[in-house]
């Protein structure tokens, strides 16, 4: 005997919570960037490192590794904002 099951997805709707979960995750690492940038801009690169891996661990629980932190604590040291943007395919 054999028996067959049915499955639909409505692939919109998939996609719209995949893209607000998305935001919703760039928005966090956003806020995080903007605080290590207005309270440590102008500080050693090394010392912006040290507080950038920390709080980007504390945003989503991810580690943030060479060479994308030193890039990013020599953006945020020198002044610059850095701006998390998201794209679905």
């Amino acid at each position: 005997m054999s028996s067959s099951v049915r499955f639909s997805f409505d692939e919109g709707a998939i996609r719209r919570v995949a893209e607000e979960a998305a935001r919703k995750v760039a928005g966090q690492y956003q806020k995080a960037l903007d605080e290590v940038l207005a309270a440590h801009q102008g500080q050693p690169v090394e010392e912006v490192k040290v507080v950038l891996a920390a709080r980007w661990h504390q945003v989503q629980g991810h580690v943030l590794e060479d060479p994308d932190l030193t890039r990013y604590a020599e953006l945020l040291a020198g002044g610059q904002r850095i701006e998390i943007r998201t794209k679905m395919r």
